[in-house]
């Protein structure tokens, strides 16, 4: 016997017949269709459509035969790929090459032999069209070009398959494309309803206290006044914008959630001291229990921002009141969780909180105006972490939100 030589662009070959990716997969009706035929034509038991692998030789359709795979070494189509034209053995056991082959002496016990190269569009072998006898024989000319004809036709089918798949992969870049165009349009929608909603009335009002300033008619007891409103209404569109930002920032710009390591206790104690001057001036008591050493995984900024946001609703709707911070901790899950004793919402109100198109000015227990932005951006984070944002209220008692995040960020899909 002898074995299959190899050629010297063999690394390209393989690479050329991967790209198909044709091996391993299913029969398809198509190429069973053209086996069938190729035995009926040239009245031979057996006919496949076998590629040629590193190391085997693998049937992607075939007749007569039960396996679909067998070793290179002993395979005939592994001596075909080597011709450009037909290679024939009208008798394997008077062919030196094959004469000693395990598939000569025992199954499929070959003794006829025809198959024609599956030369692909850049010119490899790919494997053959093959049939095969168990009794010594020939083909006639008109068996011999119509098995040429059914092995191109095979290509054929091989090259289509693979156009039609690389236009499959370029279609769903078309509808991943389409979905983001899609989201971000949504995006920029949501973005001139707030800049119509929330941003136009604080605009307004600066205007007209600015010209309350300038008109100087005011006494001083009325600019100390106005001077107070100005600064609780400049403090209040800036955070209404500095929510705006993260929240376009993050949408727009699809990022990934960064992955930081920090103690979370810090982090609320940096925010609770943002806004003590505010709570003090409301009597509202402020109480960090997070325990120092509390290291979490997660992007800072935007635990900051959540932190920030859920404090900051709490003080606004707190009076005389008490306002904690801290960490819940199950398993793969942990949870930021502001509490207060504030004056609480109804479980219609909840339910409100988180639409987009409907959100209503809220006015807080000292008259604050707020815009229920920072809470949706709040929710659409949780979101990101493959948690949820969790509010259990009373009237007159108070609320507590609960920020629930996977703990695992490497668990949490990226945006893109």
């Amino acid at each position: 016997m002898v074995t299959p030589p190899i050629s010297k662009d063999e690394k390209a070959r393989l690479a050329d017949l991967l790209s198909y990716n044709i091996l391993d997969t299913p029969e398809e009706e198509e190429l069973n269709e053209i086996v069938q035929l190729a035995s009926e034509i040239c009245n031979k038991p057996i006919s496949t459509i076998t590629l040629i692998d590193e190391k085997r030789q693998w049937h992607k359709a075939r007749k007569g035969i039960d396996g679909r795979e067998g070793e290179r070494d002993f395979a005939f189509c592994a001596h075909a790929i080597h011709g450009d034209d037909l290679m024939m053995v009208p008798d394997a056991k008077q062919d030196e090459r094959f004469h000693d082959n395990p598939l000569v002496e025992g199954a499929p016990h070959i003794r006829f032999y025809a198959g024609v190269p599956l030369k692909s569009a850049k010119g490899f072998s790919l494997g053959t069209l093959c049939v095969i006898g168990t009794e010594p024989t020939t083909l006639s000319e008109v068996q011999q070009r119509a098995l040429k004809i059914l092995a191109k036709q095979v290509v054929t089918y091989f090259e289509l398959r693979k156009n039609n798949r690389h236009l499959t992969e370029a279609l769903k870049i078309v509808d991943k494309q389409k979905e983001e165009l899609s989201s971000h349009n949504k995006t920029l929608t949501r973005l001139l309803s707030i800049i119509g909603h929330d941003l136009k009335g604080p605009v307004e009002n600066l205007k007209q206290l600015f010209s309350l300033f300038v008109s100087g008619k005011l006494s001083k007891d009325e600019i100390d006044s106005l001077a107070a409103d100005l600064n609780e209404r400049l403090e209040s569109t800036s955070d209404l914008l500095g929510n705006l930002l993260s929240w376009a920032t993050s949408q727009l710009n699809d990022a990934s959630l960064h992955s930081d390591k920090f103690d979370l206790h810090d982090i609320a104690e940096e925010q609770l001291h943002r806004i003590k001057r505010s709570a003090v001036a409301k009597g509202n008591s402020l109480l960090n229990k997070v325990k120092k050493g509390s290291v979490i995984t997660a992007d800072r900024d935007i635990i900051r921002f959540v932190i920030r946001n859920l404090i900051a609703n709490a003080n606004k709707f707190t009076s005389e009141g008490a306002i904690s911070v801290a960490l819940e901790e199950s398993e793969g899950v942990n949870r930021i969780v502001v509490e207060d004793t504030g004056q609480g919402m109804s479980q219609e109100a909840i339910k409100s909180l988180f639409n987009w198109n409907d959100r209503r000015t809220t006015t807080g227990t000292s008259g604050e105006k707020g815009s229920g932005l920072g809470l949706l951006i709040v929710g659409q984070f949780a979101s990101q972490y493959n948690g949820r944002l969790i509010i259990e209220s009373e009237v007159g008692k108070g609320t507590k939100v609960a920020f629930e995040m996977a703990k695992d960020i490497n668990m949490v899909p990226s945006l893109d």
